[in-house]
């Protein structure tokens, strides 16, 4: 994941920090000190349609060697197959430049797309969309940020050294159809769609009878992969629950939150403890975030529903010479029971045996959900010899999107 080079000050005045203070930004830094990179990578990349019509790949010459061999990959040929029989149906070469030599016209693909009537959409670098029909034919481009207000820009878009980002992950990309005619649908993670008409061309509005075709279509698509999760899980299929399969999980179990479909609780509740690590910080020391726990508990929230609170959040300690990550476990007591034997110079490990893991690390503070029947947020904010302050706020942060770009971000 990259970063915004917004945060170079930030980790430049923690390198010049004493190494006590260093020792305790271990345990409350956010993931603003990953690496910061520029190269861009861009795989070989193959979809099959949703009935399995079809089957549509992009495969440059640079990724002969294997993937992450060399960076910005291009001269990527797109094929269309028919899946029953085999068949090339057609080919796309990616535009490149006769002047300049391995210089592209079009963008390198960030992703793939194909439905069962056989129409490709290809999500290029630059958050540019262009459609492909079944003769091969491009039939239109749009760009998904075009539309975006100002205010929206400044919110969810963040400028980093390799471009753009804005929570594509927790994007869900799909087609639609309404009234004959065929769409393809951007949701954005805080809810805004970006809809493309495939026969024209060209962006149109969600209006108000097509919005119920979309929003049916993203229901459909929550619940049935939330479903699926929670059968995995308890059948014990690991493989549903790592990269690249569990995006979709982790997309689908934060639209829950964002859609209010309560039909999901089971499904959150039960995937909550799955130990899914989507990021590790390594600067100054190690943290561990288990991506899908934080997720599934903020949409439990927003549903109505109270999380078990498995740790979303674990650091390494010493525990009888061995490096034991912790919590390993939910808090043995609620945590509104637990909050007021907090108080001044408690040490990290001692706030987490009183109260779990915290929902929200970040500089110099830790941020916990407390799920009373008025719920409310405590900040515990740090200093070298432990808790310094703590602060009661309301409303809980799960009520803004605070918590959606700590772990989107």
């Amino acid at each position: 994941m990259y970063r915004s080079t917004r945060t170079r000050p930030l980790i430049m005045a923690i390198q010049r920090t004493s190494p006590m203070r260093r020792a305790l930004l271990a345990l409350t830094l956010v993931p603003f000190t990953s690496a910061r990179a520029t190269d861009r990578y861009y795989s070989n990349l193959e979809a099959v349609s949703p009935g399995g019509r079809y089957r549509v790949e992009a495969v440059s010459p640079d990724n002969a060697e294997g993937p992450h061999r060399k960076a910005f990959q291009a001269n990527f040929t797109y094929r269309l197959f028919d899946a029953k029989d085999g068949k090339l149906v057609w080919a796309r070469k990616q535009p490149m430049s006769e002047k300049h030599p391995g210089w592209p016209l079009e963008w390198s693909p960030l992703g793939l797309f194909v439905d069962d009537d056989g129409r490709v959409v290809i999500w290029i670098e630059g958050d540019a969309l262009v459609s492909v029909n079944l003769q091969g034919a491009d039939t239109g481009r749009t760009g998904i940020h075009d539309d975006f207000s100002p205010a929206e820009v400044e919110k969810y878009v963040l400028d980093t050294t390799a471009g753009p980002i804005w929570g594509s992950t927790y994007a869900h990309f799909y087609f639609a159809r309404h009234n004959g005619r065929a769409y393809f649908c951007v949701r954005c993670w805080w809810g805004r769609r970006v809809v493309f008409d495939l026969s024209s061309g060209k962006k149109v509005e969600d209006t108000e009878a097509l919005a119920g075709e979309l929003q049916r279509r993203e229901t459909s698509f929550v619940l049935d992969t939330l479903r699926s999760a929670a059968s995995a899980k308890e059948q014990g299929r690991r493989a549903m629950f790592e990269a690249p399969a569990v995006l979709s999980i982790l997309r689908a179990a934060h639209m829950a939150g964002t859609m209010g479909i309560k039909e999901a609780v089971p499904f959150l509740a039960s995937i909550e403890d799955v130990p899914y690590v989507g990021a590790t910080e390594i600067f100054p020391s190690e943290r561990r975030e288990c991506t899908l726990c934080a997720v599934a508990q903020l949409s439990l929230r927003r549903l109505g529903a109270k999380p078990k609170l498995h740790p979303a959040h674990r650091w390494p300690f010493d525990v009888d010479g061995a490096k034991v990550w912790l919590p390993a476990s939910p808090p043995s007591e609620p945590r509104e029971k637990q909050v007021g034997k907090l108080d001044a110079g408690r040490t990290p490990r001692e706030v987490i045996e009183l109260l779990g893991a915290p929902d929200l690390v970040a500089p110099f503070e830790w941020r916990y959900e407390i799920d009373a029947p008025e719920p409310y947020s405590i900040r515990i904010r740090w200093e070298v010899r432990g808790v310094h302050a703590i602060e009661r706020s309301m409303p809980s942060l799960w009520k803004s999107e605070v918590l959606d770009m700590s772990i989107i971000y």
